[in-house]
């Protein structure tokens, strides 16, 4: 009888543990989506050159566009833009979840996002040939343990994310590429 107890005892125990590791862990998670879903197994490749209009940092810029290195009749006219905005709940919000029991054990508190777009429009004598959209948010909450997000580096995962979202895109399109190449 005791040993059935003390077997009993143990498992109450175990799942307390487990309980607690969840608390202290859900604090931690941090989220990134981009829309839409693009993959590729290829390498990517500047597949479009031409006059570039963008003024922001070239690291953002999809590797599948570059300038053109001398003037060429019927050359592209690539824009690009992304922009990004930030978010996140209300301190009355969070200091009202701080009064609850669990909050030493590291439930979430409050919750930032960074919300980012970027736009690709390829364009030949004043004709749109092809335009690439992508969407990023970037969600982390914070916690006792992890408080507040840098949402700088949000930012900067989100950038990354869409200008290889945009590569992706551009290399699924492959064939269109193909027939509008300037030679």
């Amino acid at each position: 009888m005791f040993a059935s107890l003390k077997i009993c005892c143990t498992h109450v125990s175990r799942l307390a543990l487990l309980s607690v590791a969840l608390f202290l862990v859900a604090g931690c998670y941090s989220n990134v989506r981009v829309k839409p879903y693009a993959e590729s197994t290829k390498p990517a490749y500047v597949m479009a050159c031409g006059d570039i209009k963008y003024s922001g940092n070239k690291r953002y810029l999809p590797s599948t566009v570059s300038a053109c290195e001398a003037a060429q009749e019927n050359q592209y006219m690539i824009e690009f833009l992304h922009e990004q905005d930030y978010t996140g709940t209300k301190a009355e919000y969070e200091v009202a979840l701080s009064m609850l029991p669990s909050y030493i054990l590291g439930t979430p508190t409050g919750m930032d996002k960074v919300l980012a777009y970027s736009i690709l429009k390829i364009s030949r004598d004043g004709k749109e040939l092809a335009t690439y959209r992508a969407a990023c948010v970037k969600e982390s909450y914070r916690s006792i343990f992890s408080g507040a997000v840098d949402n700088s580096e949000g930012r900067v995962q989100c950038l990354d994310a869409l200008k290889v979202n945009i590569e992706n895109q551009m290399l699924r399109d492959e064939d269109f590429w193909e027939k509008h190449a300037v030679r």
